[in-house]
């Protein structure tokens, strides 16, 4: 494992002064100093936004029934279709 200094702004503009792995980096760098909770909130719009988008295009939607237990297409009309 190799260490370096690191004097430099990272993308946020915030100045790095700390020991860091150059080959894999730090904890914070991975996720750009977001919580898990901002993480999973932008992560689940991502996908509402996503979805829309499909709605918009006429593309039918992946999803699962919890009750059912099964997958289906959820077709732009609102219909569904189960799998087998």
């Amino acid at each position: 494992m190799y260490f370096a200094f690191l004097r430099s702004e990272d993308k946020r503009g915030v100045q790095m002064n700390e020991r860091d792995t150059v080959e894999g980096g730090n904890e914070l760098d991975s996720t750009y100093g977001l919580s898990d909770e901002e993480l999973t909130r932008r992560f689940i719009e991502a996908v509402r936004i996503e979805n829309e988008i499909k709605r918009i295009k006429g593309v039918p939607i992946c999803g699962y029934d919890t009750q059912k237990k099964s997958s289906y297409l959820e077709y732009p009309d609102g219909s569904r279709k189960y799998a087998r």
